[in-house]
């Protein structure tokens, strides 16, 4: 590193006057920002080193999660546009899909690996691979958590309404009810936390 030092005789000043060496910063690479499939909060990866000057840097090698980009253009849609985009899934709001209905709650980009696996009992990061599955988040205290993965479009229903069509319910696990609506079975299973006592 070269300095130039550069005495000023009127005054008595110093001057330091660096040269180009000196301006050498090689910062680390930005952070590539991707959704947590299980919050939606979009996390910060850095993908390579602080490399020092006049060295070159590696190509990064850092591995990534394959987690959808949280600049995707996914994040502006609502929810019709979302459900018709083949890059994009539906976040629902998990106690409002169970009881006013009125349950979007963002667009999302899906995972890079996607997949068509069917949606019940998916954890969070398989039901964001997933094409047509909706993951269902709770919020709570400014946080998001993931609750569940539902099929794409899914009607809750009513867990008590009375059923008179001939289909027969799903196999809803314990601590749920099957959903109901207009007299049908919607193959939702309701958690018993939102139905009802009489």
């Amino acid at each position: 590193m070269t300095r130039v030092l550069v005495l000023a005789l009127l005054g008595g000043c110093i001057l330091h006057t660096s040269s180009a060496d000196d301006q050498c910063t090689n910062l680390e690479p930005a952070p590539v920002m991707l959704v947590d499939p299980v919050t939606l909060a979009c996390e910060a990866f850095q993908t390579g080193p602080r490399c020092p000057c006049g060295v070159a840097c590696p190509v990064a090698s850092i591995p990534l999660p394959s987690w959808g980009a949280c600049d995707s253009p996914c994040r502006a849609l609502d929810a019709p546009a979302c459900a018709a985009s083949t890059e994009c899934r539906i976040a629902l709001d998990w106690s409002k899909h169970y009881t006013t209905g009125s349950d979007f709650l963002g667009c999302y980009p899906l995972d890079t690996n996607h997949t068509t696996l069917s949606c019940g009992g998916l954890d969070a990061q398989a039901c964001s691979t997933a094409a047509g599955c909706s993951g269902l988040y709770e919020l709570t205290s400014g946080a998001t958590t993931f609750k569940g993965c539902v099929t794409e479009g899914e009607v809750a229903g009513s867990c008590t309404e009375v059923a008179t069509c001939t289909t027969p319910p799903p196999a809803c696990p314990s601590n749920t009810m099957a959903g109901v609506a207009n007299g049908c079975y919607t193959g939702a299973c309701i958690p018993d936390q939102f139905c009802p006592v009489f």
